[in-house]
């Protein structure tokens, strides 16, 4: 990443694409800057990166159970917006929780939580993760309506699925 994408004007850039994996993926970025180089306009910025995607990023909903983003745009499938994919899905609480431990601010901890427990549904439930007796694995591209016979499998590591303890 360009430095010159570290900042309010390469935030609103990355977020105009509808892309929810960019944000969190910059957010991750300034946090990794802050921890090597104790930088705080990057803090400031992971931070601002962070509030935008739980109070401003769309398309989105927020509901007291956790937040869910969505691609804003069609994707070449012919799977119409708002879709939703595990990557991000499960990337960005990652980040949230990362920007936790680095801030202490607990909304960020209750916010990965929270969005991460929405991602452990099965797609067809608004999640990301389709399980079958033991075995499971992240749906990459889901959308309302999807069901399991339509699913790309496009994450690597799905053909045998993977065994998963939800404690």
């Amino acid at each position: 990443m360009d430095p010159v994408t570290l900042n309010e004007e390469g935030l609103q850039k990355t977020a105009a694409k509808k892309d929810p994996l960019r944000p969190f993926f910059l957010a991750f970025r300034l946090l990794t800057i802050y921890e090597k180089t104790k930088d705080p306009a990057a803090l400031e910025s992971a931070k601002r990166a962070l509030d935008f995607m739980l109070d401003e990023y769309q398309p989105a909903t927020r509901e007291a159970e956790g937040t869910r983003w969505f691609y804003g745009f069609d994707y070449d499938r012919g799977i119409k917006a708002p879709w939703w994919s595990g990557m991000d899905g499960f990337f960005g609480p990652m980040t949230l929780y990362a920007g936790w431990q680095v801030t202490g601010n607990e909304r960020y901890r209750e916010a990965a939580i929270k969005s991460a427990k929405l991602m452990l549904r099965q797609p067809s439930d608004g999640g990301a993760l389709w399980c079958e007796g033991e075995d499971c694995w992240i749906s990459e591209y889901s959308w309302k309506g999807i069901t399991r016979d339509k699913e790309y499998h496009v994450l690597n590591g799905h053909s045998g699925g993977f065994r998963l303890c939800i404690c």
